[in-house]
């Protein structure tokens, strides 16, 4: 096992920021730093955005185990190796230091779910970051601590050096749900793209439908920051009687 991190037991610790139960204020605790497992890696975690999924079980609305370590849009440099891993799941040479970012989820590529249906977000045996309890070991599963673990069978991607750390963390999440949004519609180049919605996941959609040669992307929402990545424009939808009428004039589509 190689490692950049000192030997010393005494330095194996890790701190996070632990939800403990819905609505309260996240503490700051400590927890053994372990080996880097098996066929995966110990990430030290450079960045971790917040995804909307965790303000819902922050706030309650989301059902969650506590004690939790929050977030699973994260970039992170390699800190340990585990014994078999020497690339990403994209083939590229990986090394303590890289910098890297990783799947919402590790699966075991074996099940039915995994090979038949592929689906590996359905896998029996799935392990989600951000979203198990902190209080059994590896203890750090989320991007809200210093270091996480990141299990075998999960996908890997070392970043090159032009992506910015926040413009990757959400690449595993809303950026992820929207190309297999629009894939799942069968959306096409020269089509126009209605949004319902204009928050993380709606203007990465809106993205992509520009850069895939939609002839009109509309948003409907309260926000104007669709128009920022691509929206030819961006209907209010305070008042939702309105906005058919709305699409159909910006259309010219009954």
């Amino acid at each position: 096992m190689k490692s950049q991190e000192s030997d010393d037991s005494a330095a194996r610790v890790a701190r996070a920021a632990v939800m403990t139960e819905a609505g309260s204020d996240l503490q700051l605790q400590e927890f053994p730093r372990p080996a880097a497992p098996l066929r995966g890696l110990l990430v030290r975690v450079a960045c971790c955005t917040i995804c909307r999924s965790d303000l819902h079980t922050w706030k309650g609305r989301r059902p969650g185990p506590t004690p939790a370590i929050l977030g699973h849009e994260i970039v992170g440099v390699v800190a340990e190796l585990g014994e078999g891993v020497s690339q990403d799941s994209a083939g590229q040479p990986l090394a303590v230091g890289n910098r890297v970012t990783w799947t919402l989820h590790s699966c075991c590529g074996g099940c039915r779910a995994c090979v038949d249906w592929r689906l590996p977000m359905k896998c029996e045996l799935l392990r989600k970051y951000g979203h198990d309890a902190c209080d059994h070991p590896p203890h750090l599963r989320g991007g809200f601590a210093e270091h996480c673990v990141v299990d075998r069978g999960t996908g890997v991607i070392k970043l090159p050096d032009s992506l910015a750390d926040h413009v990757a963390a959400p690449a595993n999440c809303a950026a992820a749900t929207a190309v297999a949004g629009l894939d799942a519609a069968g959306f096409k180049s020269g089509q126009s793209l209605l949004i319902l919605g204009a928050g993380a996941v709606g203007c990465y959609a809106a993205a992509f439908a520009k850069m895939t040669g939609a002839r009109q992307v509309i948003a409907a929402d309260r926000l104007a920051a669709a128009q920022r990545f691509g929206a030819d424009g961006v209907i209010d939808s305070s008042d939702t009687a309105t906005v058919a009428d709305e699409v159909r004039a910006a259309t010219g589509v009954d």
